[in-house]
C-alpha cells in the first residue's frame, strides 16, 4: 500500500489514477453488485489514493493529480450503465477536486480516452442481456467497440498526453483523446438533449450507424 511506497520514496509529486474496470449492461439488467464493483475500483479506489498524496502536496504547495476517466464520462454510452455511472462520478470528483486544491498549487487534469489499445476490452466482453429486450442496444454497443478496436489509439499516445498534462505551462482541465474522443465530445455539443434521446429510439441499425456518423464523424458500421 501507500505506507510501503512512502518508505521507499521521500515524496510523491505526481499521482496518476489509472486503475479501472469496465461494466456492461443496461440499467434494468445490472445487479447492485455490478455498480458497487465499478464504483469501488473506478471512483473510491482513486479517492483513496488521492487522499494519501494530498497532505504532502498541500504542504509543499505543488503537485499533479492526473485522473483517467473516459469519454463515456462525458457522453453516456449504450448498455454500459455501471461503467458510465462510475466514470460520470469520477468526472465530478475530479472537477470538484481541481477547485479544492487550486489554492495550494496542485494541478488536476482529467484524461478522457475514447478507444485505446488496452487489456480492458478482453476482460469486458460479456453483457447480462437477461430479458432479451435490449438486444439492439447491446449489438450497437459491441459494434461501436469492434470499430474502435480496429482503429484503436496506441496506449503510448495517451501516455504522452499524460506527460504533457503534467508538464505543460498552459494546463487545461480536460483532455479528450484517442479514437472517437474529441469527435464524440464535439458532436454531442451540437445535439439537443431531445435529439440525443431520440438517437436511442432509431430502429434500423443502418439508420442508426448513418446518424451516428453524421453527428460524430465516426463510422461504426460493418462496411
Amino acid at each position: 500500500g501507500f505506507a510501503d511506497i512512502m518508505r521507499k520514496v521521500s515524496q510523491i509529486d505526481v499521482l496518476v489514477n489509472n486503475a479501472g474496470i469496465g461494466g456492461n449492461g443496461v440499467t434494468e439488467e445490472c445487479t447492485p453488485a455490478q455498480y458497487h464493483e465499478s464504483f469501488n475500483v473506478n471512483v473510491v479506489g482513486a479517492i483513496r489514493c488521492t487522499q494519501q498524496v494530498l497532505p504532502g502536496m498541500r504542504a509543499r504547495k505543488t503537485g499533479a493529480i492526473i485522473n483517467i476517466t473516459s469519454i463515456v464520462g462525458r457522453i453516456a454510452a449504450l448498455a454500459q450503465s455501471p461503467y458510465v455511472a462510475s466514470k460520470w462520478a469520477f468526472e465530478g470528483v475530479s472537477e470538484g477536486l481541481a477547485q479544492e486544491v487550486a489554492p495550494f498549487g496542485i494541478r488536476v487534469a482529467i484524461i478522457e480516452p475514447g478507444v485505446t489499445r488496452s487489456s480492458i476490452f478482453s476482460k469486458n466482453i460479456e453483457a447480462p442481456n437477461s430479458t432479451g429486450a435490449y438486444d439492439t442496444h447491446y449489438r450497437r454497443m459491441f459494434q461501436f467497440y469492434a470499430a474502435g478496436i480496429a482503429n484503436a489509439t496506441p496506449a503510448e499516445e495517451v501516455g504522452a498526453l499524460i506527460l504533457h498534462a503534467i508538464t505543460t505551462d498552459t494546463p487545461q482541465l480536460r483532455y479528450p483523446c484517442s479514437w472517437g474522443g474529441q469527435q464524440i465530445v464535439d458532436g454531442r455539443a451540437t445535439m439537443t438533449d431531445t435529439e440525443w434521446v431520440e438517437l436511442g429510439a432509431v430502429q434500423e441499425d443502418s439508420a442508426y450507424f448513418q446518424a451516428f456518423k453524421a453527428t460524430f464523424g465516426v463510422d461504426i458500421s460493418n462496411s
